[in-house]
């Protein structure tokens, strides 16, 4: 049994496909496959769609960084009910991307901190994002107790030195495609 445990099943590439994807997963023993939120519509979709195929899909919701300009408290809100539901396993994908800056980097500190603290009062593993910014993310991750419910830092690509802290914080971390390519 295999999970895919960072998949953007929203993508229209897949979703038009969903069916057959999903197929296709359990034929090569993925049976298990959560979907990531990156700003409230993928969010939504993604508790939708794990409530529609209840356990072989799971929620991830959350911000990310590129998007942070359009976290509201509002917005926070909503995602904290969408974190208490069932089919909600983890918040994310968050954290901060220097390498784009889609997003200034203030507000994207802020918004990481701020989904952070909705993680753990909703007692959630967090999706970290990082690009160019460990510094930062690992600032962040210690003074905002980050790692108390887990988390898996995705894509990692910091140092052999990084990944012993953030074990050492209670993170997993995946090595992706864009990692070895």
């Amino acid at each position: 049994m295999l999970f895919d445990t960072h998949a953007h099943l929203d993508d229209k590439k897949l979703y038009t496909d969903l069916s057959g994807v999903l197929q296709r997963a359990q034929e090569s023993a993925v049976t298990r496959i959560a979907t990531i939120g990156c700003d409230w519509p993928t969010s939504l979709m993604s508790v939708r769609l794990a409530e529609k195929y209840p356990e072989r899909v799971y929620a991830a919701v959350g911000v990310h960084p590129h998007d942070a300009d359009t976290l509201t408290e509002e917005m926070l809100e909503n995602l904290f009910e969408l974190g208490r539901a069932e089919a909600t396993v983890a918040w994310g994908e968050i954290g901060l991307d220097y390498h784009y800056d889609n997003s200034p980097r203030d507000i994207q500190k802020k918004a990481f901190r701020a989904q952070i603290n909705a993680a753990k009062a909703a007692k959630l593993p967090i999706i970290i994002h990082d690009r160019e910014s460990h510094e930062d993310v690992m600032k962040i991750l210690r003074e905002e107790q980050g790692g108390i419910n887990g988390g898996i830092l995705h894509c990692f690509s910091g140092s052999w030195e990084m990944a012993k802290v953030c074990l050492n914080l209670g993170f997993m971390i995946s090595f992706a495609g864009p990692n070895i390519c």
